[in-house]
C-alpha cells in the first residue's frame, strides 16, 4: 500500500488525525452493501465496520488508528501488526485465525479494517492540502494507478471507461475535479481508497504534462472537487429530510444514534463535537443545548426502583454550559483557562471522544445507581469509566458533571 505523497505538498498529517477524529463511532448490522445506500451526508462522518453493532468497540478501534496516525507515515501503516494483536486480544478470538473477512476476530478482516481507515484518512489530508490553489494550478490533472499488487486485480481500465473516463496513450488521467474520480469510487469520494483492497492510488500530473496529453487547455484552471462530492455531501442531507420512509429507516436502522437537528440528519456524536467547539468558545455562560433521545429500556432496567419513574419519558438534554464545566473541572490541563483540568490522581482527564459517549452512556449504561448529587451512570469505555450525574429538570436529565475515572476504583464522592 502507498499513500503517494509528494515532498513538495503541505504535509497532510494533520488533517488525516483531524479527519478520524471527526468520524464518530456508529454501530449496526448493516452489511457493507446495506451502509452503500445510506446518504453520504451520514456516511462519510461514521467510523463502522460492516455488521458491527457494538460501539465500544468500535470507539477503541479508532482511539487506536487514531494514535496510529500521529506516528511518521512509515509506522503508521506498519503499525497495524500491534492493532490486531491488541483488537484480537480485545474480541477473545480463538487460537488460530480462519482469514474470513465475514469473522470480525480475523487477522485479515481487522487488517483490512486498519488499512482502509489509515489510507481514508492519509488520502483525505492529502486531497484537502491540494485544494491550495497553487497546487491546483501546478497539478491539475491525476492519474489511476496501481500501487499495490493484487492476485485477482479488477479491470480498471473497464470500470474507468465504464465511468466516463478517457485513457490517454493507455493511462488513465483525468482533471482533479473531473466526475469519473467519484464515479469510479465505491465510497463517493474522489480520492483513495476506491475500494475495499483495490490496490489503487493517484499520482499527480503537472500542468505542463497535462496539457500536452490533451486533458486541459493551457490556460484552462480546475476546481478542487468534482460537483458531484460537494453535492452529495450538501443535498445528502436535505433530501434525507425530504424523504420520510427514509427518515424513518435511518431511525429504525440507527436508533438514538441519529438525530434530526433544523431538517438535517447528524450523528449523536457529530451534535456533541458541535456543543464542544460552541462551549469552548463561549466559555461559562454559553448558551444553547441539544436534546437527544428519551430514556431507553437499557437505561431504566439497570435503575433501582425507586427511580424509575423518574427515568420513564424523560430526554437527555445535553447543554453547552454544562460541556464547559466538565472540561474546566476534569478536561486536559489548561483546557478552557490557566490552572483548569483534571488534577485527582483517582480520576483520568477528559477527552472529546469522552464527552462524544454521553449520549450512548446514557442510552446504554453499565450501572445506574442514586446519589446526593442525582442520578449517576457508568459505561466501561476503552480509555476509562466514564461517570456522569444527572438531574431531572421538567422532562429533560440534564448532565451536571462529567468526569473519567480509572478502571478498578470505587466511584468517588460527588
Amino acid at each position: 500500500m502507498s499513500v503517494n505523497l509528494r515532498v513538495d505538498e503541505p504535509m497532510p498529517f494533520d488533517r488525516a488525525v483531524e479527519r478520524m477524529r471527526s468520524r464518530v463511532p456508529v454501530g449496526s448490522r448493516l452489511s457493507s452493501e446495506e451502509w452503500d445506500t445510506v446518504p453520504m451526508a451520514l456516511s462519510d462522518r461514521a467510523f463502522f465496520s460492516s455488521t458491527v453493532d457494538d460501539i465500544d468497540l468500535l470507539a477503541e478501534m479508532r482511539s487506536r488508528i487514531d494514535d496510529a496516525l500521529s506516528l511518521p507515515t512509515d509506522r503508521a501503516f506498519q503499525d497495524r501488526s500491534s492493532f490486531t494483536v491488541a483488537m484480537r486480544e480485545r474480541l477473545g478470538a480463538a487460537p488460530g485465525d480462519n482469514r474470513a473477512l465475514t469473522d470480525i476476530t480475523s487477522q485479515r478482516r481487522l487488517e483490512l479494517i486498519y488499512d482502509m481507515n489509515v489510507e481514508e484518512a492519509y488520502e483525505y489530508g492529502r486531497h484537502q492540502a491540494g485544494q491550495d490553489p497553487a497546487l491546483l494550478d501546478a497539478f491539475p490533472a491525476r492519474e489511476l494507478i496501481r500501487v499495490a499488487a493484487r492476485n485477482e486485480p479488477r479491470p480498471w481500465e473497464n470500470i474507468w471507461q465504464a465511468a466516463g473516463g478517457r485513457l490517454y496513450g493507455g493511462r488513465m488521467i483525468a482533471r482533479r475535479d473531473d466526475e469519473v474520480w467519484v464515479n469510479i469510487s465505491r465510497f463517493g469520494r474522489p480520492y483513495p481508497p476506491f475500494d475495499f483492497g483495490s490496490g489503487m492510488g493517484i499520482q499527480d500530473i503537472e500542468r505542463d504534462e497535462a496539457i500536452e496529453l490533451g486533458v486541459i487547455w493551457e490556460e484552462e484552471q480546475v476546481a478542487g472537487n468534482p460537483k458531484a462530492y460537494n453535492e452529495n455531501l450538501s443535498q445528502g442531507a436535505q433530501n434525507v429530510w425530504k424523504d420520510s420512509a427514509l427518515r424513518e429507516q435511518l431511525e429504525d436502522t440507527f436508533g438514538d444514534q441519529v438525530f434530526f437537528d433544523r431538517g438535517r440528519p447528524v450523528w449523536a456524536g457529530s451534535k456533541i463535537d458541535d456543543l464542544v467547539d460552541a462551549a469552548l468558545r463561549g466559555g461559562p455562560e454559553s448558551g444553547g443545548n441539544f436534546r437527544f433521545g428519551k430514556s431507553s429500556q437499557s437505561l431504566i432496567s439497570k435503575a433501582p426502583e425507586e427511580i424509575v419513574n423518574e427515568l420513564s419519558g424523560k430526554q437527555l438534554n445535553v447543554t453547552q454550559s454544562n460541556i464547559w464545566h466538565a472540561f474546566d473541572r476534569h478536561g486536559q490541563p489548561d483546557m478552557t483557562r490557566p490552572g483548569s483540568g483534571e488534577i485527582r490522581g483517582d480520576q483520568l482527564p477528559l477527552n472529546r471522544s469522552d464527552i462524544r459517549a454521553v449520549n450512548s452512556a446514557f442510552m446504554d449504561p453499565d450501572n445506574v445507581s442514586v446519589d446526593r448529587s442525582g442520578i449517576r451512570i457508568e459505561k466501561d469505555t476503552f480509555s476509562g469509566v466514564l461517570e456522569i450525574i444527572f438531574v431531572s429538570v421538567g422532562n429533560t436529565l440534564q448532565p451536571t458533571s462529567i468526569r473519567k475515572k480509572k478502571k478498578g476504583l470505587q466511584p468517588p464522592d460527588a
